[in-house]
């Protein structure tokens, strides 16, 4: 494998590792922390995500109400930046994309998990 290869791939783990912690802290996928990441860029209203099977989609639908705090925000920052994933800047500003539906509430900041099970029609 080429060099580069083997590099971009250590740093682009270093970055899914620090998503993988966020999303354990709100019990949601790293898919879902990955997309609200996406989400609080400014300017950025939507995320086009692609999937093979429907069930695919219950690991991003809690993105949508996912509110990344400002630390959570700085860790994914501090793991690109340690591991010089990417180019420009690693963290959105604090303030910046799209309002979240929901705040830290009772379980933490996402709605209750029974809204995201896979197979199942969200709102039903």
């Amino acid at each position: 494998a080429s060099p580069s290869f083997t590099s971009e791939l250590d740093a682009n783990l270093t970055v899914a590792a620090a998503i993988a912690r966020v999303a354990a802290r709100y019990e949601v996928a790293p898919a879902a922390v990955a997309v609200a990441w996406v989400l609080r860029w400014p300017g950025v209203s939507a995320a086009i995500v692609g999937a093979r099977r429907p069930v695919q989609l219950a690991g991003w639908l809690p993105a949508a109400i996912l509110n990344l705090c400002d630390a959570d925000l700085n860790e994914i920052a501090e793991a690109a930046e340690s591991a010089r994933a990417g180019a420009g800047p690693a963290r959105p500003s604090a303030n910046g994309g799209t309002p979240r539906a929901y705040q830290a509430g009772a379980r933490g900041p996402v709605a209750e998990p029974a809204q995201f099970e896979p197979g199942k029609k969200v709102g039903s």
